[in-house]
């Protein structure tokens, strides 16, 4: 077994379903809740970022699962899995793995801003 950190491709980078199931279709308000996921959730990456650098696996805890639970109401399953795994780790104390874990969050985020922008663009938005 490989103790090289990547992205669960398996999960979803962005479904559809619970924007869906929270408002019914992908609509002005779902866009509107896509672009608020961005940027609520870019400043929690970013200070989860220091929080760590900083050695802060404490605050790391919090940051990670607010990321964690706005990527899964969102539908961004890969985001959240990454999230979840440095939430895990940093309730572990374990910042050194944390932080490799980190390395994989701008990919994960990118992956989800591009998405959005494609949903976004098939509603002519």
């Amino acid at each position: 077994m490989s103790d090289r950190k990547s992205i669960d491709t398996n999960l979803a980078v962005l479904d559809p379903v619970p924007m869906e199931e929270a408002f019914g279709e992908i609509d002005e308000m779902a866009l509107e809740t896509y672009d608020l996921f961005i940027s609520s959730t870019e400043p929690l990456l970013t200070e989860l970022a220091r929080q760590l650098a900083a050695g802060d696996t404490a605050a790391g805890v919090e940051t990670a699962h607010s990321a964690k639970g706005a990527a899964r109401m969102t539908g961004a399953f890969r985001l959240a899995g990454v999230c979840g795994n440095i939430e895990r780790l940093c309730k572990e104390g374990n910042g050194a793995e944390a932080l490799e874990w980190l390395a994989l969050v701008p990919e994960a985020f990118d992956e989800v801003k591009r998405a959005i922008s494609d949903i976004k663009a098939v509603h002519g938005v």
